[in-house]
């Protein structure tokens, strides 16, 4: 087991696999997130927010999936299948990569929740076989996510997207990235085209 630098959370600390240990648990490239420093032992209502919606977002291929996941006092452990960070492709152009961060997010919308602070290092990608890349959300913590039950579908998408778009655009890092006007467009787009069915503007 090796440790490699990757962003899941601020208080995250990640462990690859080596091969050996993923072959013997049957589950492929597998990483394992140790989560430190809980507000509350074992099962409080954060702890449970943070530990189980990441096993509901993978079972719904809007986050990677987990294959195990346990507590232990202030400590939250996930064995989620290895994927990449978006932060270690800055400089590419991954194809399909930004028109599957859309669909993951229209997920995510139509599961009833939101995410304020996608960042680039908490954007997961995969080449597929075809040669185009697939992308996952995830940093799915209390702080930054939640459910909305009255909000449409496309008021959802936009308080998701949005926030990722400045982030992308106004950051002095992120807007140096090839990637990141991508995203900013095709968030514009997207906003734009869920203009219609938002409350929101109408208001």
């Amino acid at each position: 087991m090796v440790t490699a630098p990757c962003s899941f959370g601020a208080r995250n600390q990640i462990l690859y696999l080596a091969k050996e240990d993923s072959d013997r648990l049957g589950t492929g490239p597998t990483v394992l997130r140790v989560r430190r420093g809980l507000s509350f032992p074992d099962f409080s209502i954060s702890n449970i927010w943070d530990s189980f919606v990441p096993v509901l977002m993978g079972e719904l291929d809007i986050g990677p999936k987990v294959h195990a996941m346990w507590m232990q006092g202030f400590l939250a452990v996930h064995a989620f299948e290895r994927w990449e960070s978006l932060a270690w492709h800055t400089s590419k152009v991954l194809p399909g990569v930004v028109d599957d961060l859309i669909y993951r997010t229209n997920l995510y919308a139509r599961a009833g929740m939101f995410h304020s602070d996608l960042k680039v290092s908490d954007i997961l990608v995969r080449r597929r076989s075809n040669g185009d890349w697939e992308a996952r959300l995830s940093d799915f913590d209390r702080t930054y996510t939640g459910i909305a039950v009255t909000p449409t579908d496309g008021t959802l998408m936009v308080m998701t997207l949005l926030p990722m778009a400045l982030t992308f655009s106004c950051n002095s890092e992120n807007r140096l990235h090839v990637i990141s006007a991508q995203i900013a467009r095709h968030c514009w787009e997207a906003v734009q085209g869920c203009h219609s069915t938002l409350s929101v503007f109408g208001t």
